[in-house]
């Protein structure tokens, strides 16, 4: 499972994409994560902030 021991909310999680991540470099880069709405489908956002914070 990749969730334990990433650090990654279960929205960002979701969020990933093939190129969000670097095998060779072995890292992962949060450029989207997955939002539930109250009424309607969930959709993708981009992260808050430059840092993805």
């Amino acid at each position: 499972m990749m969730d334990i021991g990433t650090g990654l909310r279960r929205g960002e999680l979701l969020g990933l994409q093939r190129d969000c991540v670097d095998l060779e470099r072995k890292t992962i880069t949060v450029r989207r994560s997955l939002v539930r709405r109250l009424k309607g489908a969930p959709v993708i956002h981009e992260p808050k902030t430059a840092a993805g914070g």
